[in-house]
């Protein structure tokens, strides 16, 4: 590959992938001298690299999937559902603002920010 052949290279690889960090590149390309992308016969060009970074691309979301489960799964066993906050619906939202509108201390408590409350 020649100068300009490297520089077009590179600005196509950080348009496709301008979410990848120092550290992406750096597994990239180790990956790559390992071969784990396909062999190498004698040539390395823009193409190549982007074929192999297509091939890392969907290891990495694999793997971040991979993590995201294994974390909400470890959430979910840890997790005190009774801890966990309470939502409200609309409809109890609207009936609160009612309530409120009427003079119930309750309701105004619960519509109001926590860190202000008495």
């Amino acid at each position: 590959m020649d100068a300009y052949q490297i520089a077009d290279t590179i600005n196509l690889i950080t348009e496709t992938y301008p979410y990848y960090s120092l550290d992406d590149f750096k597994l990239f390309f180790k990956n790559a001298k390992r071969g784990m992308y396909s062999d190498v016969y004698g040539r390395i060009d823009g193409s190549v690299i982007m074929m192999w970074l297509r091939k890392y691309d969907l290891n990495r979301a694999e793997e971040a999937k991979s993590i995201s489960i294994r974390s909400q799964e470890a959430f979910k066993k840890n997790a005190d559902t009774e801890s966990l906050v309470k939502g409200t619906t609309y409809e109890e939202y609207i009936n609160l603002k009612e309530r409120a509108k009427r003079g119930d201390k309750e309701a105004i408590n619960e519509l109001t920010n926590p860190a202000y409350r008495k």
